[in-house]
């Protein structure tokens, strides 16, 4: 890991996708199915849905080479026998909590397109319901190929287990290729992520903080409620209802470089719109400068700042 993170180009972006996937397939889900599978040869089913969500870090080693890991949960009826293969009982897991490491080749299809395509091993442990006495732990260990079509900031693909290293339980139900969607993002925008999470844990505080009780209410009677306003409550002071100066209209008094009329203001990281920060365009898949950073990276509109040039960052005019 250090030599890979050694061999990291200093200007790389790390991407950030938070994943999810989904796919119905056909499991035995019961003692009863499998029986019936055992002795009499048939082969009831019923149909499940799989999913899973997770985050994953997409870590560029070159222009044309990825390393892609993260952490994700997954939704997967298991069903196992102990290992002395005594078919009157056996072991059940919904819960998986999964772990990928791929190799990903990225090939551009387009200004705003691009394929990846990756392989790796991954390791999935099954949460809960105890697997352990099937054969030695909840553990598997296989390999996941996996593509994605990538546009902007989605990413529509597919991917497959295969616990083909370490099996440390024998499933009955067979994973099936899983149809997955992504939104990918660059690591500065985990800032707007935190201000909104802030902003709705501050709301709900304050609504649970101004909202009555039973108890608020039974402390009240009929004659004993007598509210009283003072004269000074209701007047204002002309002071304190004006703002020093006016929001600037084009930020909207966010102070940050952003327009509402032109999508290439970087909005307050100070990278180049045009080619997200890169220095470089990429046209009939051949690599260039960007025409309109010339290669400095920097928003062409604050000069790299991030600020609103029109009102200085301040965000009055």
């Amino acid at each position: 890991m250090l030599a890979i993170a050694y061999a990291i180009p200093t200007d790389a972006q790390v991407m950030w996708n938070l994943k999810g996937g989904i796919m119905q397939r056909s499991v035995y889900d019961n003692s009863l199915y499998l029986r019936n599978v055992i002795y009499h040869g048939d082969h009831e089913l019923e149909k499940r849905i799989d999913w899973m969500a997770g985050l994953e870090m997409e870590i560029p080693l070159s222009n044309i080479l990825n390393l892609e890991t993260g952490l994700r949960y997954r939704n997967h009826y298991s069903l196992a026998y102990p290992f002395d293969n005594n078919h009157n009982d056996y072991r059940v897991a919904k819960n998986h909590l999964e772990l990928p490491l791929r190799l990903t080749y990225k090939q551009p299809l387009g200004e705003h397109f691009s394929l990846h395509v990756g392989v790796g091993p991954y390791a999935s442990y099954a949460l809960g319901d105890d697997l352990s006495e099937t054969r030695n732990n909840n553990l598997q260990v296989g390999l996941e190929p996996s593509i994605a079509i990538n546009w902007a900031c989605l990413s529509l693909g597919a991917t497959y287990n295969i616990p083909c290293f370490y099996k440390g339980y024998k499933d009955e139900n067979k994973p099936v290729v899983m149809a997955t969607l992504g939104i990918r993002f660059k690591s500065h925008v985990w800032k707007y992520v935190g201000a909104t999470l802030l902003a709705i844990a501050s709301v709900g505080a304050a609504a649970a903080a101004i909202w009555p009780s039973n108890d608020d209410y039974s402390s009240y009677s009929s004659g004993s409620y007598s509210p009283s306003y003072s004269s000074s409550s209701s007047s204002y002071s002309g002071s304190s209802s004006s703002s020093v100066g006016k929001s600037c209209k084009f930020c909207a008094g966010s102070g940050e470089c952003r327009s509402l009329t032109d999508k290439y203001h970087c909005r307050g990281t100070g990278e180049c719109k045009y080619c997200y920060g890169q220095g470089y365009q990429i046209t009939a898949g051949h690599y260039h400068e960007c025409g309109v950073c010339k290669g400095s990276k920097k928003c062409r509109f604050c000069g790299g700042s991030g600020k609103c040039k029109h009102c200085g960052g301040t965000g009055k005019n």
